[in-house]
């Protein structure tokens, strides 16, 4: 009797074990709800990779997932690399095979260019006017891409730049300086995926190389900030006061420009400004700030574009219009930073061509970004530029 009333008195913990364990596994098991629908996305990275940026790839699944204008909304990637590509129908390789066979061309009209032309103009004029010719082709191919996608994204970059034959009048060649002929293909694919996203209304994220490229589909003037110095003997640094409340601001220019902790690269730091109003979180400008993370080499300068749909939203920390001086400078002794000294000052000064910077922009469907607002994604309100973005995407059908 003692062992049957043992064993009669686990059945009830036994048959509740045994519930639990059902329902959990139906918990577990149960088919993940799927997406109501996906943002199909082209993403141009450096030529040197085969993927995207991880905090850009972060900070768009991120809007997308939490989105309150579609629920269950996802994205998804694509990547625009003809260099590394692995797709087995071979469009990109033939891009950059048409890209390539199109390059001399690209020479021969920058040699012979006139005062006021632009050459990138004279580039798509050429291809209305000889469909047939290899960038012609590209250019159809890449529109053609670009049909099957609701959004663009065109990424910073580091092997890759923006070659000067298109934005200084002295390159008439494809190998100078630390431009090479792979430059150009670079350069001439993004200008044609932003084409063609203008012509079909698809939005497009650029920042940095993304942004520069944008300003001179647009027409504006490109310039190198500071000369190409390899190791200087006295280190540029210059100090300025926020303006926003945020960390005194020490700037470098090393082989960039940048305003990053001089100890930890890193740390992105905090260069505090106002969010533009487009981008909701309050509607008031000052009511809402974005970390402006700058690191770069050419600044989109004047002349600034006066065309239609063209708008700056913000200019650069160190822009000043001509006659202009710093009203934010730290001169003299700066708290926490005894590496900033008179000589550093003077040498940056120095370097640094002083004008009119712009760091954000608005031309058609493009945001172009200077600095890189993924990498600082969940400090202050920087969020709201993605989900911005996410929604514009998710409008296209």
């Amino acid at each position: 009797m003692m062992r049957n009333h043992k064993c009669n008195s686990l059945l009830p913990r036994l048959t509740l074990a045994f519930v639990a364990l059902i329902v959990f596994a139906g918990l577990v098991l149960q088919p993940v709800p799927a997406f109501s629908r996906t943002i199909k996305t082209m993403v141009v990275p450096d030529r040197a990779q085969s993927n995207m940026q991880p905090a850009i790839f972060y900070s768009f699944k991120t809007s997308a997932h939490r989105s309150k204008v579609e629920k269950d909304l996802d994205i998804k990637f694509r990547i625009f690399n003809p260099y590394l590509t692995k797709e087995p129908t071979g469009v990109q390789k033939e891009i950059l095979k048409d890209l390539e066979a199109g390059r001399a061309s690209v020479v021969k009209k920058k040699k012979n260019i006139k005062d006021g032309e632009k050459l990138f103009e004279l580039i798509m004029a050429d291809i209305k006017a000889n469909p047939k010719s290899p960038l012609a082709k590209a250019h159809a191919a890449i529109g053609k891409l670009m049909m099957d996608y609701n959004l663009l994204i065109i990424e910073s970059t580091g092997l890759t730049v923006l070659h000067p034959i298109f934005y200084n009048p002295e390159v008439k060649e494809l190998e100078v300086g630390y431009a090479t002929a792979n430059d150009v293909n670079d350069t001439l694919y993004g200008l044609f995926f932003l084409d063609a996203a203008f012509e079909q209304g698809k939005p497009v994220f650029g920042t940095c190389h993304g942004a520069q490229l944008g300003y001179l589909y647009a027409g504006g003037g490109l310039i190198r900030l500071f000369p190409p110095v390899k190791e200087w003997k006295v280190k540029p640094l210059y100090a300025r006061k926020n303006p926003y409340g945020a960390p005194p601001e020490i700037w470098a220019i090393d082989q960039m420009l940048n305003a990053r902790d001089q100890k930890d690269r890193s740390d992105f730091g905090m260069l505090k400004y106002p969010l533009p109003e487009m981008f909701g979180k309050g509607g008031v400008v000052g009511q809402a700030y974005v970390n402006k993370d700058l690191n770069h080499t050419l600044g989109m300068t004047e002349p600034v574009p006066t065309i239609d749909d063209f708008e700056v939203l913000s200019y650069h920390p160190l822009s000043l219009k001509k006659g202009q001086v710093d009203n934010y400078e730290i001169k003299g002794e700066v708290p926490g930073y005894p590496q900033v000294q008179d000589a550093n000052r003077e040498v940056f000064n120095k370097a640094l061509r002083r004008g009119v910077i712009v760091d954000l922009f608005k031309y058609k469907t493009l945001l172009g970004f200077q600095y890189h607002p993924q990498y600082t994604y969940d400090s202050l309100q920087t969020s709201a530029v993605f989900d911005y973005l996410v929604e514009k995407a998710a409008a296209v059908k």
